[in-house]
Protein backbone atom coordinates (compact mmCIF):
# COMPACT_ATOMS: atom_id res chain seq x y z
CA UNK A 1 0.00 0.00 0.00
CA UNK A 2 0.99 3.71 -0.76
CA UNK A 3 1.34 6.17 1.59
CA UNK A 4 -1.89 7.97 0.77
CA UNK A 5 -3.43 4.68 0.99
CA UNK A 6 -2.52 4.27 4.09
CA UNK A 7 -3.21 8.01 5.37
CA UNK A 8 -6.82 7.51 4.23
CA UNK A 9 -7.08 3.73 5.42
CA UNK A 10 -5.95 5.41 8.48
CA UNK A 11 -7.95 7.80 8.79
CA UNK A 12 -10.89 5.61 8.03
CA UNK A 13 -10.89 2.93 10.91
CA UNK A 14 -11.47 4.53 13.67
CA UNK A 15 -14.69 5.35 12.53
CA UNK A 16 -15.86 1.99 11.81
CA UNK A 17 -14.65 0.68 15.83
CA UNK A 18 -17.73 -0.72 17.74
CA UNK A 19 -18.08 -1.06 21.82
CA UNK A 20 -14.84 -1.85 23.05
CA UNK A 21 -12.60 -0.78 20.60
CA UNK A 22 -14.79 2.86 20.28
CA UNK A 23 -14.61 3.23 24.04
CA UNK A 24 -10.55 2.74 23.54
CA UNK A 25 -10.55 5.37 20.88
CA UNK A 26 -11.99 7.92 23.06
CA UNK A 27 -10.28 7.36 26.06
CA UNK A 28 -7.09 9.59 24.02
CA UNK A 29 -7.17 13.02 24.24
CA UNK A 30 -8.35 14.65 20.56
CA UNK A 31 -4.55 15.75 20.00
CA UNK A 32 -3.42 11.81 20.54
CA UNK A 33 -6.22 10.42 18.39
CA UNK A 34 -5.45 12.76 15.68
CA UNK A 35 -1.39 11.95 16.16
CA UNK A 36 -2.75 7.92 15.66
CA UNK A 37 -5.17 9.18 12.82
CA UNK A 38 -2.04 10.31 10.28
CA UNK A 39 0.80 7.67 11.17
CA UNK A 40 -0.54 3.95 10.57
CA UNK A 41 2.61 2.56 12.56
CA UNK A 42 1.54 4.25 15.93
CA UNK A 43 -2.16 3.42 15.25
CA UNK A 44 -0.93 -0.08 13.91
CA UNK A 45 1.17 -0.70 17.16
CA UNK A 46 -1.10 0.72 19.80
CA UNK A 47 -4.27 -1.51 18.63
CA UNK A 48 -2.07 -4.94 18.88
CA UNK A 49 -0.53 -3.71 21.97
CA UNK A 50 -4.02 -3.25 23.68
CA UNK A 51 -6.38 -5.96 21.78
CA UNK A 52 -3.54 -8.63 21.06
CA UNK A 53 -2.86 -9.77 24.80
CA UNK A 54 -0.84 -12.52 25.84
CA UNK A 55 -4.24 -14.59 26.29
CA UNK A 56 -5.37 -13.50 23.33
CA UNK A 57 -2.30 -14.61 21.22
CA UNK A 58 -2.07 -18.14 23.35
CA UNK A 59 -5.74 -18.95 22.37
CA UNK A 60 -5.34 -17.78 18.17
CA UNK A 61 -2.32 -19.72 18.40
CA UNK A 62 -3.74 -22.56 19.60
CA UNK A 63 -6.62 -22.00 17.27
CA UNK A 64 -4.65 -21.40 14.21
CA UNK A 65 -2.92 -25.05 15.18
CA UNK A 66 -5.69 -27.40 16.01
CA UNK A 67 -7.32 -26.17 12.72
CA UNK A 68 -8.00 -29.58 10.86
CA UNK A 69 -9.45 -30.12 7.35
CA UNK A 70 -13.12 -29.39 7.65
CA UNK A 71 -13.46 -29.14 11.21
CA UNK A 72 -17.05 -29.13 12.47
CA UNK A 73 -19.09 -26.34 10.96
CA UNK A 74 -16.81 -26.34 7.95
CA UNK A 75 -17.83 -29.61 6.31
CA UNK A 76 -17.90 -28.30 2.78
CA UNK A 77 -14.38 -26.99 2.54
CA UNK A 78 -12.02 -28.12 -0.50
CA UNK A 79 -8.74 -28.56 0.34
CA UNK A 80 -7.56 -25.48 -1.41
CA UNK A 81 -9.87 -23.42 1.43
CA UNK A 82 -8.24 -25.55 4.06
CA UNK A 83 -5.15 -24.32 2.82
CA UNK A 84 -5.24 -20.97 2.51
CA UNK A 85 -7.11 -20.11 5.80
CA UNK A 86 -4.69 -22.25 7.85
CA UNK A 87 -1.68 -20.30 6.49
CA UNK A 88 -3.43 -17.40 7.05
CA UNK A 89 -4.01 -18.40 10.63
CA UNK A 90 -0.20 -18.90 11.31
CA UNK A 91 0.78 -16.08 8.89
CA UNK A 92 -1.25 -13.65 11.70
CA UNK A 93 0.56 -14.96 14.42
CA UNK A 94 4.04 -16.49 13.20
CA UNK A 95 6.52 -15.92 11.21
CA UNK A 96 7.55 -19.25 10.06
CA UNK A 97 9.01 -19.77 6.38
CA UNK A 98 7.22 -21.39 3.73
CA UNK A 99 8.22 -25.24 4.56
CA UNK A 100 7.63 -24.77 8.11
CA UNK A 101 3.61 -23.28 6.97
CA UNK A 102 3.33 -26.22 4.68
CA UNK A 103 4.97 -28.63 7.10
CA UNK A 104 2.12 -27.55 9.24
CA UNK A 105 -0.60 -27.62 7.03
CA UNK A 106 -0.11 -31.20 5.96
CA UNK A 107 0.13 -32.13 9.81
CA UNK A 108 -3.10 -31.14 9.86
CA UNK A 109 -4.53 -32.47 6.87
CA UNK A 110 -5.79 -35.73 6.01
CA UNK A 111 -3.84 -38.42 5.67
CA UNK A 112 -4.41 -39.59 2.17
CA UNK A 113 -3.51 -36.50 1.10
CA UNK A 114 0.45 -37.72 1.70
CA UNK A 115 -0.51 -40.43 -1.23
CA UNK A 116 -0.82 -37.57 -3.67
CA UNK A 117 1.04 -34.58 -2.59
CA UNK A 118 4.70 -34.97 -1.71
CA UNK A 119 5.00 -32.03 1.07
CA UNK A 120 9.07 -32.56 1.53
CA UNK A 121 9.45 -31.63 -2.55
CA UNK A 122 7.23 -28.22 -2.27
CA UNK A 123 9.12 -25.19 -1.27
CA UNK A 124 6.20 -22.33 -1.70
CA UNK A 125 2.84 -22.13 -0.77
CA UNK A 126 1.99 -21.37 -4.54
CA UNK A 127 2.76 -24.29 -5.61
CA UNK A 128 1.48 -26.38 -2.59
CA UNK A 129 -2.26 -24.80 -2.86
CA UNK A 130 -1.98 -26.04 -6.82
CA UNK A 131 -1.20 -29.41 -6.35
CA UNK A 132 -3.42 -30.27 -3.90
Amino acid sequence: MGLNENNRLTQAIPFRFKDEAKQWWYQFSEAERLRMSTDWQLLCNRLISFFWTPTWITEARNKALAAKYRDSGHYKETPVQFALVKKKLIDMLENWNNLTVIAEVARSAPTQWRTIVNHEEIADGATYVTRI
